[in-house]
């Protein structure tokens, strides 16, 4: 993944939680990865190993976090990223993405909202309607995935694989109708939940927002992490979001990079 760099790999996970722990909301989804799953093969990359001020974490062509309190240390950080080849940074800080724009060879830039749900005081659970609540079976990753508008997977049959780990991994919840799943939310690698759709023929009726509550609660039992990233405009998202209790945190973007400039 790396060539000529003076990052340093760290294997101890706890001596990152001081610095994480200065942003929370922010770091919440390194956090999920680190030490909610405690997701194993993700590399650790610091600019110091003793008393790291910034942290890359990388994993099999994604980049899932580049943070730094100090916006200066994640840029320098990111200069000495050298990828050999496409690489999908996921949720860019705001403020660091003029910098990736001009030292990066961008294929697609995805604007997006980081939505966290800070408290678990703040959920707002929806109530019950009409169809039957249940979960989504592995049978239904290609439903899902046809359902699903991103455009970072290299082939339809390698997005609908991802979708297919997600369902098995879990959890996940749907409404269903007469057995079929007509809207449905799952949880992604990371621990954000995303794939929130309705069919529609079966909008306008809470369904959304009643299987984002049912994922939601699942999350909070496990003592998980409830934050997601939204397209920054996806009207119909936001509003669920915002009526269960989670609020934008952060600007970010979803950015597919070839290389370096």
């Amino acid at each position: 993944m790396m060539s000529g760099s003076t990052l340093h790999e760290l294997h101890d996970r706890e001596r990152l939680r001081a610095l994480y722990d200065r942003e929370p909301l922010v770091a919440v989804r390194a956090r999920s990865i680190l030490y909610g799953l405690q997701l194993p093969d993700v590399r650790i990359l610091v600019d110091d190993p003793d008393q790291p001020r910034g942290v890359l974490l990388t994993h099999d062509g994604l980049l899932w976090d580049a943070y730094s309190p100090d916006p200066q240390v994640a840029r320098d950080m990111l200069d000495r990223f050298r990828p050999a080849g496409r690489v999908i940074f996921f949720g860019v800080a705001g403020s660091l993405l003029e910098h990736v724009r001009r030292h990066f060879e961008v294929i697609a830039e995805i604007p997006a909202l980081l939505y966290v749900l800070a408290d678990r005081s703040d959920f707002r659970p929806a109530l019950p309607v009409g169809e039957p609540l249940g979960e989504l079976a592995p049978d239904d990753a290609t439903l899902v995935s046809d359902a699903w508008t991103v455009h970072d997977f290299e082939s339809p049959a390698a997005r609908t694989s991802y979708v297919r780990s997600c369902i098995e991994r879990g959890p996940s919840a749907a409404v269903l109708h007469e057995g079929r799943p007509v809207s449905f939310v799952l949880t992604h690698g990371d621990g954000s939940f995303g794939i929130l759709h309705t069919d529609p023929e079966f909008r306008r009726r809470g369904l959304g927002r009643r299987v984002l509550s049912a994922l939601v609660e699942k999350l909070l039992r496990g003592g998980r992490e409830v934050f997601a990233y939204v397209g920054s405009g996806n009207v119909a998202s936001i509003a669920l979001m915002e009526a269960t209790g989670l609020r934008a945190v952060q600007e970010t973007a979803v950015v597919t990079v070839g290389g370096r400039c």
